[in-house]
């Protein structure tokens, strides 16, 4: 993942939400792709571009958004993840 695909990146409090686009073409805007990060080690996501909702935990904590989005990435491609449901998603999601 490169910078140029980090779209949005905020911080709430002890929890930071970020979009990217993974340019992947599963639409003509590619794959968009929404996480929450509460700094724990734990990132909850939604692929709205597939309509996929998950949560990863990862061994080691990183507040960088670039690593959180490598790791989330990593772990959903690979179906290590657990299912969230979206309307669970967006009750976390902070507009």
């Amino acid at each position: 993942m490169t910078k140029e695909m980090l779209l949005k990146y905020q911080t709430f409090s002890d929890t930071k939400q970020f979009t990217f686009n993974t340019l992947r073409q599963y639409s003509p805007e590619g794959q968009i792709i929404k996480v929450i990060y509460d700094g724990n080690n734990t990132a909850h996501f939604m692929d709205t571009t597939r309509g996929l909702t998950g949560t990863v935990n990862f061994p080691h904590n990183s507040d960088q958004p670039n690593i959180v989005q490598d790791k989330v990435m990593t772990l959903y491609d690979l179906g290590e993840y657990e299912w969230l449901s979206e309307k669970d998603f967006k009750k976390k999601w902070e507009y």
